[in-house]
């Protein structure tokens, strides 16, 4: 038990309140990772760690009146390192009873988790732009609709109801979901293979929608494909540009055309 004390003592930041919240004693290891000194902690209430705003869930009342029943608790907490630097700590909070049962300290294990916390929001805001500027669609492995993003269900007209737990053949024109070329497609997104192109699909009563899209499977920690997620753009406009082009070119020919076999017979 000892060895495992020290070595827990070498390893992880600890700091112990006494039943009043107020600091007892820092190891080491937790002034190195806040930055502060012996002196400037020792007699500290708890609250000052929590900075000059005091906003901090583990902070309230209630929570240290759970830890004074012997209630332990855990979680991922802001704390305020020296200068004001700010710390994302993943803290478990353990009551420790006296020979009497009665709490005579709370013990603190914290493990500095501020990086991963910065790149768990820095993922989530990008994850958030996608999802404002892209629609975002996911599907089972066998092409169950699973989840759809207002972005996607207002380029095809479609409310949510409408889709999920539908299979993804309703974007597609019923003669081409029929074909070995869409079987093919679902069997190339379930042997873990993307595909990425510009897609004819179909909106709420048969409108046609042109969507630059990429499929993607999402794996498990086995490295097996779990689901597919599409991201996608609308571009109908821009896809059907060139038709258009074209056609109207084919008129201006033909006409032009029609006018020189005409010409002869108005001289």
């Amino acid at each position: 038990m000892r060895a495992m004390l020290e070595a827990i003592e070498r390893t992880q930041a600890v700091v112990e309140f006494g039943p009043d919240g107020v600091v007892q004693r820092a190891n080491a290891v937790f002034l190195a990772l806040t930055g502060y000194e012996p002196r400037d902690v020792l007699g500290q209430h708890h609250m000052f760690f929590a900075g000059a705003d005091g906003v901090r869930s583990d902070t309230d009342a209630a929570f240290w009146q759970r830890l004074r029943e012997g209630a332990a608790e855990s979680g991922v907490f802001l704390w305020r390192g020296r200068s004001g630097r700010q710390l994302w700590l993943q803290v478990a909070y353990t009551p420790v009873p006296d020979r009497k049962g009665r709490i005579s300290r709370v013990v603190a294990y914290a493990t500095d988790v501020t990086q991963e916390v910065a790149y768990t929001a820095d993922l989530r805001q990008q994850l958030h732009a996608v999802d404002r500027s892209q629609g975002v669609v996911e599907f089972s492995m066998n092409g169950t609709i699973l989840a759809v993003n207002q972005t996607y269900l207002r380029a095809l007209d479609y409310r949510l109801d409408d889709v999920v737990g539908k299979h993804h053949s309703i974007f597609v024109d019923p003669e081409e979901a029929k074909t070995e070329n869409y079987m093919a497609f679902w069997r190339h997104l379930r042997s873990g293979h993307h595909d990425s192109a510009l897609y004819r699909r179909l909106g709420r009563n048969g409108r046609v929608v042109w969507i630059q899209a990429t499929y993607t499977p999402i794996p498990d920690a086995n490295g097996r494909p779990i689901k597919v997620v599409k991201y996608a753009s609308e571009i109908t406009a821009q896809a059907i540009a060139p038709e258009r082009e074209r056609r109207l070119f084919g008129a201006d020919v033909a006409e032009t055309m029609a006018a020189a076999r005409a010409a002869p017979a108005l001289l």
